[in-house]
């Protein structure tokens, strides 16, 4: 059973092509969407899954 929404803080550690890749491997595991929150620069990127 997969999540319909996965929520991913950056840490101070992460790069965000590093939770992009991340998203993307949410997305072709199945789930729906996938946001991506940057707090330090105030920023979210929402993913979404053409397939469903």
């Amino acid at each position: 059973m997969l999540p319909d929404l996965v929520i991913e803080i950056i840490s101070p550690e992460q790069s965000f092509g590093e939770m992009s890749a991340k998203a993307t491997d949410y997305l072709d595991a199945g789930v729906m969407r996938v946001w991506i929150v940057d707090a330090k620069a105030i920023f979210m990127t929402v993913n979404k899954t053409r397939y469903r």
